[in-house]
């Protein structure tokens, strides 16, 4: 096995799911990191919650990149934001397929996110 190097960073390609939405070549990606924290951090308190348009459309924000892996959006709010005039035929093909590519599953999420160490004031 080789040695990880700096470099190798560089050369880490994100896999993307081409999709088509609003008539357009687009990608989705898996969440990344801190995408699957901001996820678990929406579902935290909502156990028994069914889940909210604004949440499909932070989850559709938080994947929807280019062909590179490039998140198209700054942030999950912008995104969010961007999302909210298309109507669900636009928007539920685009969610499945997200939830396909990162296999969502709101319960595991939750627990990740009681996983985390919380930082204290010192």
């Amino acid at each position: 096995m080789d040695e990880l190097t700096f470099e190798d960073f560089d050369d880490y390609v994100v896999d993307v799911m081409p999709v088509e939405f609003i008539g357009k070549q687009a990608y989705v990606r898996k969440l990344s990191f801190d995408g699957s924290i901001e996820m678990a951090r929406r579902f935290k308190d909502r156990e028994n919650e069914e889940p909210q348009p604004s949440d499909v459309r932070a989850m559709i924000a938080g994947v929807l990149c280019d062909a590179q892996g490039v998140l198209l959006f700054p942030s999950i709010e912008i995104g969010m934001e961007a999302l909210s005039k298309f109507d669900a035929e636009n928007l539920m093909p685009l969610f499945d397929k997200v939830n396909e590519l990162n296999s969502v599953n709101v319960e595991q999420e939750k627990k990740d996110l009681r996983a985390i160490p919380t930082q204290h004031s010192a």
